[in-house]
């Protein structure tokens, strides 16, 4: 794929042709290998930030039992192509609470950006 991009790359030059690649900031930072944060990812999935937010928020203001009520979410995500994938082992059974908010949002941070390490 990058040999296919590189050459489209090399044509559009040589034909002295714009060639308009409009791909979010989260290929191109990873195509020359540059720290990707939240706006990246706010380029491809915002309902993901938004999500993301709203729990930190909540676990920051509600107490623990209003907390667990508003939601039953547990430690997976989805990815870009609607996989759903394990963010610890046995995520599928460990519950989201106010205690460990904080570090299931920094997970599915880290595995959203990195997803496109492949």
């Amino acid at each position: 794929m990058f040999e296919f991009l590189g050459a489209l790359i090399g044509m559009s030059i040589r034909c002295s042709q714009i060639l308009n690649l409009n791909f979010p900031s989260i290929f191109w930072k990873k195509l020359i290998d540059e720290p990707l944060d939240r706006s990246d990812l706010n380029m491809v999935d915002s309902y993901c930030l938004q999500m993301l937010d709203g729990i930190k928020n909540l676990a920051q203001t509600l107490p623990e039992r209003e907390f667990q009520e508003y939601h039953d979410q547990k430690f997976v995500t989805c990815l870009s192509d609607g996989t759903e994938i394990e963010l610890v082992p046995g995520g599928k059974n460990k519950i989201l609470t106010k205690d460990n908010a904080e570090d299931y949002v920094t997970m599915v941070m880290h595995t959203r950006i990195n997803e496109f390490d492949k």
